[in-house]
């Protein structure tokens, strides 16, 4: 089975407390994932056919290990596309970094929202990101922390850069609120896409809006992990009867 991104959560740690984030309460306890854990498991994802890897969090740049994973796997996956998930304050204030990211990363996704509250340095740093580089930069925003003064100003900053940044808007997702607005049939046609996350802990989600930890499926350390990371889905998520982006098919 080949996937399209396997995506790698180093650490739940973060420089935001958004009311949204799985991580953000009093019950979430903070993990970062060692360099050595990482290294097993890119190890591991090498058997894997997939075609970007994403390193994610929390706010990724906030791990002490953070450059030195990302040479780890630019030397490891060098056919890979390696993609940058980050919110970008510390991005904003730290150019060494910044310029670290510019040659490391072929793709960076912010996210940015009224609850992010970090439209400043978005407006700062994606110029800084794209000046003379290939880097494309996707901003994901959630349609429920959205703003007519960000909104605006997000437009802007794709308007003038032009084919470069790509604006996204989802719901929020990884949290079952209030009653089911799906009626669920055949499984999701997105699983089409092919999508692998591993948390800091270890455990495996092949879907990126599912419930977290509820719909984790295995972990990566499994004696059997190849044989359940090839394996087709054959049961709903627990998070499919709320998910905003369902698209079931034939039962």
């Amino acid at each position: 089975m080949k996937y399209d991104v396997v995506k790698i959560k180093i650490t739940n740690d973060c420089n935001r407390e958004c009311v949204f984030c799985v991580f953000n309460g009093k019950d979430s306890k903070r993990e970062i994932m060692s360099y050595e854990e990482f290294v097993t498991i890119c190890k591991r994802l090498k058997k894997l056919e997939f075609d970007k890897l994403h390193i994610n969090g929390g706010e990724p740049l906030m791990h002490p290990d953070y450059k030195k994973m990302i040479m780890y796997i630019k030397e490891e996956f060098p056919k890979k596309d390696i993609v940058l998930g980050t919110n970008a304050i510390i991005l904003a204030n730290n150019l060494g970094l910044l310029e670290f990211v510019k040659e490391s990363s072929n793709e960076v996704c912010i996210g940015c929202d009224t609850e992010h509250n970090n439209i400043d340095a978005v407006e700062k740093v994606v110029p800084q990101i794209l000046d003379g580089s290939g880097v494309l930069v996707v901003i994901n925003s959630l349609i429920e922390y959205m703003s007519d003064d960000y909104e605006r100003r997000l437009k802007a900053v794709a308007e003038q850069n032009k084919g470069r940044v790509i604006l996204v808007k989802n719901h929020v997702y990884h949290m079952r609120q209030g009653n089911p607005i799906n009626k669920l049939t055949g499984l999701c046609k997105q699983d089409n896409k092919r999508f692998l996350m591993v948390q800091e802990n270890g455990l495996c989600y092949r879907c990126f809006n599912c419930e977290v930890p509820q719909d984790s499926e295995f972990s990566i350390y499994d004696e059997d992990f190849y044989t359940k990371v090839n394996l087709a889905r054959d049961k709903h998520y627990r998070f499919c009867g709320w998910c905003p982006l369902y698209q079931g098919g034939e039962a």
